[in-house]
């Protein structure tokens, strides 16, 4: 569990995690970070059924660290130094994992992924790799803000698939890019506004837990509670099987 603030000129960013093991899994794969300034947040999801997948996404959570302590406020002067020191993020924690594994006996192959937000400059960046997600919830609508880059996702863009017949694609846990294989970032920028959640989280919740039963839950986080928010979101996908390792990480502007 971690829980920070971040203040700026005009908001506040409220930020909490939490990461379960699952049901079934043997052991927790996911791994997260909330930054003790509050300007980071990052979900990182270990490739399963790949070696050492939570040496990656713990490689990869702390390069994001070591980068964001490492920052000095003219680093990051303007909106487009922001985008870009987050891209090479995932470039630094991709040639990590992809050295570790070719050093490490039994670590070939592994990767993650990630998703990672920055807030600075009274702007949210944002940045992933493969198929954990950020979500929003403003004024009652909630809205899924990255695509996966997944096989899944492909072929509903070409049309091949229809949404609500994705549970039944039989590839539908295959990512097309992950950090320590092919880390293209995608990157996309928003002004918040009070009142905005987010959520990142890994597919062990978005994938068993339906958008609606999200977003209920994440109505509540106007409270502040944002650890018990967590919490709700850790347990419904326990519910819902918890098939996977779960990792919610919770911002709330104010």
């Amino acid at each position: 569990m971690s829980t920070v603030a971040q203040r700026s000129r005009t908001l506040t960013l409220l930020a909490a995690g939490v990461s379960d093991v699952g049901r079934y899994r043997r052991h927790n794969e996911d791994r997260f970070l909330v930054h003790a300034d509050g300007t980071l947040l990052v979900v990182a999801d270990g490739m399963g059924g790949h070696a050492s997948g939570d040496v990656a996404a713990t490689l990869t959570t702390g390069v994001f660290e070591e980068r964001a302590r490492a920052a000095s406020p003219a680093s990051l002067a303007n909106e487009e130094a922001v985008k870009q020191w987050l891209i090479a993020n995932v470039s630094a924690a991709h040639t990590k994992v992809e050295n570790h594994a070719q050093a490490t006996h039994g670590c070939q192959g592994m990767g993650t992924t990630v998703v990672a937000v920055a807030y600075f400059l009274e702007e949210v960046h944002v940045v992933h790799v493969g198929d954990s997600r950020l979500y929003r919830l403003r004024a009652g609508t909630f809205e899924q803000l990255t695509q996966d880059h997944s096989l899944v996702e492909d072929a509903i863009r070409m049309g091949q698939l229809k949404r609500e017949d994705a549970k039944n694609f039989p590839y539908r846990n295959v990512i097309t890019r992950s950090v320590g294989q092919k880390a293209v970032a995608d990157h996309k920028q928003f002004s918040p506004q009070p009142g905005d959640v987010l959520l990142l989280c890994s597919d062990g919740l978005c994938g068993v837990v339906p958008d609606n039963e999200i977003a209920d839950i994440l109505k509540g986080a106007a409270s502040g509670n944002l650890s018990t928010i967590c919490d709700e979101l850790i347990t419904a996908a326990n519910n819902a099987g918890g098939p996977d390792n779960i990792t919610a990480v919770v911002g709330l502007f104010e």
